[in-house]
């Protein structure tokens, strides 16, 4: 039902996607874009076809009476006879000959990762019957496929065994390496997939893709002959096309944001900088010829995969791309130039010259600037969120309307049934708030106002504070750094100790706060969101946990409630072994003695009422 569903060319929200039926939507959605581009390549290669045949006609024709005007005398005050050049075909054929938009690229993709990417356009490519519909990875050159051999190397999976072939074989196999694995193994499938070994996780990429159809690709005594059934079809795909000779564009919103505003990749600077004698742009330049926006001019479908995922890189590197071009640096329009108004970078009024614009050809909503209104946006993600919504309200304004599909989800599938330790009191505190703007204000002041104060009176010890927003994260960092300073300066006492793990904390500084937090040298850990959707810390020593907000994954809540370390109930002060079901990557359970706190494990989720899809989950 979905593939009838976009082919309406209705805007599309599907937040129902899962690991099980990830490739089934996948697929679909290739079908619906490779059938809209191919399509479209067909009916401008016929009509390019037609124009040619006229225009060859005319020729003859002209000639022909260049003939017989030569042949024929009339009086030297007689008028030559006049004859209408324009025949209903022709009229027919400037209406339906209009199929083209300013630019080629019809299509937008944007993806997370080049891992992602490599699965998705080697699904393409299956469909497309040019490589086998199985796992298998060529590496060599695949026919009908322009720069694969150098595709597989830059987004394929990473060749380990030529970066390790320094090491001996038996350095292989070592205990920390078979400890590493397991540790990566028990971060879960889904993580595996996104940043595991055998993937590429790297967030920076944009490329071209050249779909033409109809082409003999046998070559040799088989050039020109006719396609046997069960061929590819005689599609020919070039990879690392330039943006203004693509069918198809696929990109990182982070990738395409550096495009935009010119800065140069290492993948630019490789392409590039030979031609300059080796005095190339390095990475992170400006390259001014690049700024130019034009290439999104005509996109007819933007496709938005694994938007779950893209939440917890930078949502605003998307909405960036729907924003007016005035307001975003660098792409403004010269100087003496029309604003384009309320228009979004994609499908915006070009704002200089193209040699390959046709305005003959141009469809008359590119003209008239409606081109968002024919525009198809398909957003697909694994969770409903207020951000993907918001976009998805704001910028889908197609006239063929909204749809959105979106999975209940039964208790049996609630992020509860996961919790595998018992005894723990779990309380969900609803925080009044009175609009969405004022949200995060209002968790962190209750966190700071009345949360917080009975921690550090009771001294509570080893509690694991779960911040989603890295804002947030920052706000309470600074408030509980400047109560300790002026507990110090005035009392004269160290205050509330506690450590800090965030996604841009490095490697040694979170192997020390953890260190110190399962000791229980400090009371408090302090633990963002984006942290544990890109590293899965397994945290030893965990007492206590408090959300500061609910997770945007529904899983992160088992997560954090499976970190804790919880004693019976009958053992009272607990003792060695007592934590028997902690799931630290460095289990030690042994700290708990009976002189030590024996406040039962305890979680607090706090939430306001526009968490409504978090609560859901």
């Amino acid at each position: 039902t979905l593939f009838p569903i976009m082919s309406t060319y209705a805007d599309v929200l599907i937040t129902s996607e899962t690991r099980q039926n990830r490739e089934e939507l996948q697929n679909t959605s290739l079908l619906h874009i490779l059938n809209h581009v191919l399509t479209s390549r067909t009916r401008v290669q016929r009509h390019n076809k037609r124009v040619r045949e006229l225009e060859k006609a005319h020729k003859k024709l002209k000639a022909t009476r260049t003939t017989g005007d030569k042949s024929t005398s009339l009086p030297p005050n007689a008028n030559p006879p006049t004859t209408t050049h324009t025949t209903d075909e022709e009229t027919t054929l400037r209406e339906l000959a209009r199929d083209q938009g300013y630019t080629r690229a019809k299509v937008l993709i944007l993806l997370p990762t080049r891992g992602v990417c490599y699965t998705f356009l080697r699904r393409m490519l299956a469909l497309l019957r040019l490589l086998p519909d199985d796992n298998s990875n060529p590496r060599g050159d695949v026919t009908g496929v322009d720069q694969w051999e150098r595709f597989h190397a830059e987004y394929g999976p990473p060749d380990w065994d030529e970066a390790n072939k320094h090491l001996n074989t038996t350095d292989k196999d070592t205990k920390d390496e078979q400890r590493r694995k397991k540790v990566l193994k028990a971060k879960g499938p889904q993580w595996s997939e996104l940043f595991g070994d055998d993937v590429n996780d790297d967030d920076e990429f944009k490329m071209g893709i050249s779909v033409t159809p109809n082409v003999d690709l046998g070559g040799g005594k088989n050039k020109g002959a006719k396609k046997k059934e069960g061929s590819n079809g005689g599609v020919a795909v070039k990879l690392y096309s330039e943006f203004y000779r693509s069918d198809i564009l696929i990109a990182s919103p982070l990738g395409l944001k550096m495009a935009i505003s010119g800065v140069a990749s290492q993948t630019d600077e490789q392409d590039e900088g030979n031609a300059n004698n080796g005095n190339g742009r390095q990475k992170g330049d400006r390259n001014p010829k690049k700024s130019n926006i034009d290439f999104l001019s005509s996109i007819d479908i933007c496709y938005i995969g694994h938007s779950d995922v893209l939440l917890m890189q930078n949502w605003d590197h998307v909405r960036t791309l729907f924003d007016n071009p005035d307001e975003v640096e660098d792409v403004t329009p010269p100087k003496g130039q029309a604003s384009s108004g309320t228009q979004s970078l994609i499908n915006h009024q070009p704002t200089q010259h193209n040699e390959h614009t046709d305005f003959s050809r141009v469809r008359p909503y590119f003209l008239s600037g409606q081109a968002s209104r024919y525009r198809q946006l398909i957003m697909v993600s694994s969770l409903p969120d207020a951000r993907l919504t918001s976009t998805f309200k704001r910028h889908a304004v197609n006239w063929e309307g909204r749809i959105r599909l979106r999975a209940s989800v039964p208790s049996s599938r609630s992020a509860l049934v996961n919790v595998t330790v018992p005894h723990v009191r779990q309380v969900f505190q609803h925080i009044p708030c009175s609009s969405l703007s004022q949200q995060s204000d209002s968790r962190v002041n209750h966190f700071l106002q009345t949360v917080l104060p009975p921690l550090i009176r009771l001294q509570q010890s080893q509690t694991l504070v779960y911040i989603p927003c890295y804002f947030d994260f920052c706000t309470i960092r600074n408030q509980l750094t400047a109560q300790r300073k002026t507990a110090k300066k005035s009392f004269g006492t160290e205050g509330v100790s506690f450590a800090c793990i965030s996604e841009y904390s490095r490697p040694n500084e979170t192997t020390r706060s953890r260190g110190k937090f399962s000791q229980g040298h400090v009371n408090l850990m302090l633990y963002t969101g984006r942290a544990h959707f890109f590293y899965r810390h397994r945290l030893s020593g965990v007492k206590h946990l408090i959300f500061v907000g609910l997770p945007e994954h529904p899983e992160f809540y088992a997560d954090g409630m499976n970190m804790l370390n919880v004693r019976p109930p009958n053992r009272g002060g607990g003792g060695r072994g007592g934590g028997g079901t902690g799931r630290g990557d460095e289990s030690d359970n042994s700290m708990y003695d009976d002189e030590e706190d024996s406040t039962p494990a305890s979680c607090l989720a706090l939430f306001t009422k526009y968490d409504a899809h978090s609560l859901g989950r």
